[in-house]
C-alpha cells in the first residue's frame, strides 16, 4: 500500500454534515505531524472548499457510512488508516503524531 510518501491516511467520511466539516478539517491541518494524506469521502451533499496537496476529495453517491469506509480502503495509499467522521476533530496538534507512533511501534 505504501508509496505516496505519506505515512498515514486520515480518512474523513462526510455524510450530510457540512456544518461540522470545517472544524474537523481545521483540526487535521493543524497537526504538527504533516506526513499524512487526507482522503475525504462525501455523499455528494457536502462541498469541500480547501486546497492542500495532502487533500483528496471523492464525491460519491454512497450515503451509508459503511459503504464509504469500504470505498476509502481502495483509495488509501498508506499502511495506516485513521477513520474520522465530520463531527470528529483532534483535540490537540499532536494527535496524528501519537497515532503514528503507536501503530508503527505495534507493527514492529
Amino acid at each position: 500500500m505504501s508509496g505516496s510518501g505519506s505515512k498515514i491516511s486520515l480518512v474523513l467520511l462526510v455524510n450530510r454534515s457540512q456544518a461540522a466539516l470545517d472544524r474537523c478539517l481545521d483540526s487535521c491541518f493543524r497537526q504538527s505531524y504533516s506526513e499524512f494524506e487526507l482522503l475525504v469521502f462525501t455523499d455528494e451533499t457536502v462541498q469541500v472548499a480547501r486546497e492542500d496537496e495532502r487533500l483528496r476529495v471523492y464525491a460519491t453517491s454512497l450515503a451509508d457510512l459503511g459503504a464509504l469506509r469500504i470505498a476509502a480502503l481502495g483509495r488509501a495509499t498508506t499502511d495506516y488508516l485513521m477513520f474520522l467522521e465530520a463531527a470528529d476533530f483532534f483535540g490537540g496538534n499532536r494527535c496524528a503524531s501519537y497515532f503514528y507512533d503507536q501503530v508503527s511501534r505495534a507493527a514492529k
